[in-house]
């Protein structure tokens, strides 16, 4: 069983719907949250209860999230993932940012926005979430997997035209191929699947960004001017998640092809012993 808990999921009857609608309910609650929390930075600065305060409330208690510093000096904020060390089931989710003496200051609410959108993300589309928890179960979350998602996957190109971007991504074909030799087709999807999911969500967080830092700079509100770059087009999301959807299609293409084969020899098998039976 692969179900996630309570305290990281929503009842159906909540998020049901299609693929859009529930990513439009997902964007809905950033833009209450953000509406929720902008007047509470006074002098530039929100309490770090008065944020768990207003994603509690959203969420009317229901879920676990936790309003936590973030300590990786090489990120501005992140949202991490806690397990069960008994059962390995996810247990709580966190939003990580800059805190210093309880206190966020305002230049980090684009980052709160961005790593809300994942939150929120994850609790419309549960399949994130279940996939992760299923990768963790059967031990596939390797340094190997982490590296081919971390240098090659979800990275920033240099690109200049199509040609360029056309190179990076049989590149990063190549790579992906070498990594899944050997491994199950089952497996072979379920990485697949797990690194387009994480890209899915990346894509959405990073036009969240954008958003809200356009918004904030029209009111004056300084930001850190990268925010308002198109991060989305410099990870080249959207060609990243194509491949991989292609490789997916591929891939089980390839296994019913075989099962196929298969089903057809069986059949022509079973047809010459009846004939050699009837013979006899």
């Amino acid at each position: 069983m692969n179900k996630l808990i309570s305290q990281v999921s929503l009842p159906y009857k909540i998020i049901r719907g299609s693929v859009q609608n529930r990513q439009n309910k997902s964007i809905q609650l950033v833009d209450q949250l953000y509406r929720d929390i902008m007047p509470k930075f006074k002098r530039g600065q929100i309490s770090t209860d008065e944020l768990q305060l207003s994603i509690d409330n959203i969420f009317q208690k229901k879920l676990k999230i936790i309003v936590k510093n973030n300590t990786d000096p090489d990120f501005y904020g992140a949202s991490d993932i806690n397990y069960s060390p008994i059962s390995n089931c996810i247990t709580s989710t966190t939003l990580e940012v800059p805190i210093s003496k309880k206190k966020i200051h305002i230049s980090s609410l684009i980052t709160i926005l961005h790593e809300f959108q994942h939150i929120t993300d994850q609790i419309y589309h549960p399949k994130y979430l279940g996939r992760n928890q299923f990768m963790l179960r059967n031990g596939l979350y390797s340094n190997k997997y982490n590296n081919l998602y971390d240098n090659f996957i979800y990275n920033r190109e240099n690109t200049i035209n199509k040609k360029e971007k056309r190179q990076i991504i049989k590149f990063i074909e190549h790579k992906i191929k070498k990594f899944l030799r050997g491994f199950s087709p089952e497996d072979k999807v379920n990485f697949l699947q797990d690194a387009r999911y994480s890209l899915m969500t990346e894509d959405q967080a990073y036009h969240t960004q954008r958003k809200y830092a356009k918004i904030l700079n029209k009111k004056h509100i300084p930001i850190d001017e990268k925010e308002l770059e198109n991060e989305n087009k410099l990870f080249m999301f959207t060609e990243k998640i194509e491949l991989l959807n292609k490789l997916i299609l591929e891939t089980i293409q390839k296994e019913r092809g075989k099962h196929a084969a298969k089903l057809k020899k069986a059949k022509f098998t079973k047809m010459f012993r009846n004939l050699f039976n009837s013979s006899s």
